[in-house]
């Protein structure tokens, strides 16, 4: 993160986690082309502090996350 930026969070991240949420977004169903701009943009316009939500991913992480 950059300096000055803090963040708050319950629980522990670790490598292969995947963020299933961010600011209302629902990331959980595929994102297409077309809708990644807008997805992008609605992140970005969100009000300070964000709410993400992050979960762990069931299927085994590919070889070079699992290091």
């Amino acid at each position: 993160m950059s300096k000055g930026k803090t963040f708050l969070r319950n629980g522990t991240i670790r490598a292969g986690d995947v963020v299933r949420e961010d600011v209302g977004v629902d990331l959980r169903r595929p994102i297409t082309n077309i809708m990644w701009r807008d997805t992008v943009a609605l992140m970005n316009m969100a009000l300070r502090p964000i709410m993400m939500v992050v979960a762990k991913e069931q299927s085994n992480p590919p070889l070079d996350v699992a290091k």
